[in-house]
């Protein structure tokens, strides 16, 4: 489904905001992430919204 969601992605080794994300879709599966600096495959993440209380572990499924 094409959401587009403001989110916040933060590392998990160092608790510093990684950096400010849309979301292009949200499934039951996961979502697509849009960000400006390029995310290594299988990377573990931090997922937070911007305007809501939700949080989630992420993991990097695919990269361009």
């Amino acid at each position: 489904m094409p959401v587009a969601v403001r989110v916040d992605l933060w590392s998990l080794d160092i608790r510093q905001r990684a950096q400010e994300c849309i979301t292009e879709n949200i499934s039951t599966h996961g979502a697509r992430v849009v960000s400006s600096k390029p995310l290594k495959r299988n990377e573990r993440l931090n997922l937070h919204s911007a305007q809501g209380r939700f949080r989630a572990r992420a993991r990097v499924a695919y990269s361009a």
